[in-house]
């Protein structure tokens, strides 16, 4: 697909995650089941970017596709493929979900607010995890059921530990800053951390 913007043509190939395929409407992306209040979020997660890789857009959601600042047509196509994106999650959640993230301008900054509500970190969600885990009972389902049920639960624990470690780290850093740094500059590490090693 070419674009002509002040005597320069703008090319955005049909592999690009930019391009918009005509046949790409709202409805041509559905999740069952859909992300409710009481649904797991992990499988729910899972479908999606799977449907999303599948029409080149995951990158929408994970920020390895960003807003360009140089071209105008780029910026206008990189707004178009966002909102399908967005239009694509807004399908497949609940109305209270919906509702929730409506007004979010950026497809990573949906998916990064539904990680945050879903999958968090706290004791009462491992506790759950955990119970979880040992309530699965082999003898009173296949045993395929049962270690597709037990890797879940184990893996969205793991993922929970990973974050309160992550919490723990950026935590520790912040209790060592010296005094001479300012509320700002703690409320701007808490808000941007980087990946500790």
């Amino acid at each position: 697909m070419s674009y002509v913007s002040e005597n320069t043509v703008t090319t955005i190939d049909v592999t690009d995650p930019l391009y918009c395929n005509p046949n790409d409407v709202v409805s041509t992306l559905k999740i069952t089941p859909i992300l409710t209040e009481v649904e797991k979020y992990i499988p729910w997660k899972r479908g999606m970017q799977l449907a999303l890789s599948s029409k080149r857009k995951l990158g929408f959601v994970t920020g390895a596709v960003e807003k360009s600042k140089r071209d105008n047509v780029i910026i206008e196509a990189w707004l178009a493929a966002n909102s399908l994106v967005i239009s694509w999650i807004l399908q497949n959640v609940s109305e209270p979900i919906k509702m929730a993230i409506l007004y979010t301008q950026s497809a990573k900054e949906i998916w990064k607010l539904l990680k945050g509500k879903y999958l968090v970190s706290n004791g009462a969600r491992k506790y759950k995890l955990n119970k979880d885990s040992y309530e699965c009972n082999p003898n009173r389902k296949p045993v395929t059921d049962y270690y597709i049920q037990l890797r879940t639960e184990i893996c969205a624990f793991l993922d929970a530990m990973q974050k309160h470690k992550e919490d723990a780290r950026l935590f520790q850093f912040l209790n060592g800053l010296d005094k001479t740094f300012g509320i700002e500059e703690c409320n701007t590490a808490y808000v941007t951390p980087a990946k500790c090693g």
